[in-house]
């Protein structure tokens, strides 16, 4: 099975200055936040989709008919790839959001047999909803490297906004007839 980890984690230290209130932490976490998703996606993605991705990404083995039928066709030793229906629409299509505490990488991907969220009747999953959870999941594998370089991108994007020339300095201390002035 693939692995897969949620979330991102990067480890990184408060602004030189005291004076960036929360707001702007806030608004830089979710500038590099949504700059990371979009590396990732640009970057790591489109390598799922090519020879060296089962031995990487820890595909399952395909069966025996599967690939029969890709060497009948002439489509090579791509496992994610039989039409490239699914690598396009992967690669083209993306919503990010992001928040101060995560980002949110959204793909669609055209797979016949649903979207991954079954219901289970008690009788558990039928072998086609097995075979669609796992290329979900490879799809969404994240390799170790991976990690390392999207934690030091956010890193990088998250200090390169703190530092940039110009970020406002905003001061909450009041002057005498309680007008806020700057520090």
């Amino acid at each position: 099975m693939a692995q897969y980890t949620p979330h991102l984690v990067s480890t990184w230290s408060f602004p030189r200055d005291p004076r960036l209130y929360l707001r702007d932490h806030a608004t830089f976490m979710r500038e590099s936040f949504r700059e990371t998703m979009r590396e990732h996606h640009e970057r790591h993605i489109p390598w799922h989709f090519l020879p060296f991705a089962s031995a990487k990404y820890g595909y399952l083995k395909r069966s025996p008919m599967y690939v029969a039928r890709k060497v009948r066709m002439g489509l090579g030793n791509v496992d994610n790839v039989f039409t490239g229906r699914t690598r396009d629409a992967v690669t083209t299509s993306r919503t990010i959001t992001a928040t101060q505490s995560r980002g949110r990488l959204v793909m669609r991907l055209p797979f016949e047999g649903g979207t991954g969220r079954f219901k289970n009747y008690g009788n558990g999953l039928t072998s086609q909803q097995k075979q669609v959870i796992a290329r979900i999941e490879e799809i969404r594998a994240i390799a170790s490297d991976e990690v390392q370089h999207l934690a030091e991108f956010f890193r990088n994007q998250y200090v390169k906004r703190v530092n940039l020339p110009g970020t406002p300095f905003r001061s909450r201390n009041r002057d005498s007839q309680g007008r806020f002035v700057k520090s």
